[in-house]
């Protein structure tokens, strides 16, 4: 009768320390999600925030929504500007240069 109640005891000895070490691992992963979203707002514009914010929990289908429109919007607008530019040195080299057609020719020296 004491073996068998030394061998329960050790049984809950050993299922309170993995319960301990499961809540350990339990709250490295929350941290680790509260990290993952700290990051992921920092990749979101205010007004995204605010839109998220009201929501009770994290959702990262959103979140991702919210990045990949964000990231929509700066690959237009990078383009915009790309192209605006071009006008602009078009511009200038007309100015310059005066209207086309021109013929260019590089000398390319290969060591």
């Amino acid at each position: 009768k004491d073996v068998l109640i030394r061998d329960i005891r050790r049984d809950f000895e050993n299922a309170e320390l993995t319960l301990k070490e499961n809540y350990a691992k339990i709250e490295k992963a929350h941290t680790a999600v509260k990290s993952l979203q700290y990051e992921m707002r920092a990749l979101l514009s205010e007004d995204q925030i605010e839109a998220i914010s009201d929501e009770k929990e994290f959702s990262p289908e959103v979140m991702y929504d919210k990045i990949a429109e964000k990231q929509s919007a700066m690959v237009i607008r990078v383009n915009e500007l790309q192209s605006r530019i071009a006008r602009l040195h078009r511009g200038e080299a007309e100015e310059h240069f005066g209207h086309g057609p021109h013929r260019v020719q590089f000398n390319i020296q290969v060591d």
